[in-house]
């Protein structure tokens, strides 16, 4: 029987706070030397209003509302760092932005070498049993654990595990490094010392957890 393998993977930051969207134009990143002119002129800027950012650049897809910011890495990304510096550039123009909580989100998308794996995926995390003569058919649709952080930061790790819509049969991965900063580290230029700092943690913890569940789930 095949291996697991990755079919798709990226990284994601989430924070959530208080923010301005009508700044995150791209002249404003470029003018602040967050990101050459060059990728300022390419990127695509889908709405920039007072409520509202959605701007694409090469290689990441920022997202912004008032209490919300999401930077995602894109196909065209060569390394995961470069998401990791872009948001802490930003917090770090935005000192006293306050920040309620952060997150590190790896996710993959896993491909599975028959039905017959997949469907026994599902039922090792949910088993249907439980659902006999409440649901015809039943099936995992979305499956999350949470677990207390491994260090002295405020927060959890949360694995959610679902069908894949990239690849079939296959499943969706995200494991969510989440931290809660305490009241003295709220503002933007602590949270950026605690993405940087937790970013190498963050990332091998999501690949130990991959490593260690898999085996346990396709046997």
């Amino acid at each position: 029987m095949a291996a697991p393998s990755i079919h798709s993977q990226n990284v994601a930051v989430v924070l959530l706070g208080g923010f301005n969207p009508k700044i995150f134009e791209p002249l404003w990143f470029s003018t602040n030397g967050l990101i050459p002119d060059s990728e300022a002129e390419a990127a695509e800027v889908q709405l920039v209003n007072n409520d509202f950012c959605h701007v694409h650049l090469p290689w990441v897809d920022l997202v912004v509302v008032d209490d919300k910011m999401q930077v995602q890495a894109t196909e065209e990304t060569v390394n995961d760092s470069q998401v990791r510096d872009l948001v802490v550039g930003i917090l770090r123009l935005l000192p006293h932005t306050p920040i309620n909580q952060g997150s590190i989100h790896h996710r993959v998308d896993i491909k599975l070498s028959s039905e017959a794996v997949w469907h026994e995926v599902g039922h090792r995390l949910a088993p249907k049993e439980l659902w006999e003569g409440i649901l015809d058919t039943p099936g995992m649709f979305d499956f999350a654990m949470c677990g207390v952080r491994p260090d002295d930061h405020n927060g959890a790790i949360k694995v959610r595990i679902r069908p894949s819509q990239e690849v079939h049969p296959g499943i969706f991965m995200n494991v969510n490094d989440e931290f809660v900063p305490s009241d003295d580290e709220s503002g933007g230029l602590n949270m950026a010392d605690l993405i940087y700092d937790l970013w190498p943690d963050a990332e091998e913890r999501a690949v130990q957890i991959r490593s260690q569940l898999l085996p346990r789930l396709v046997v």
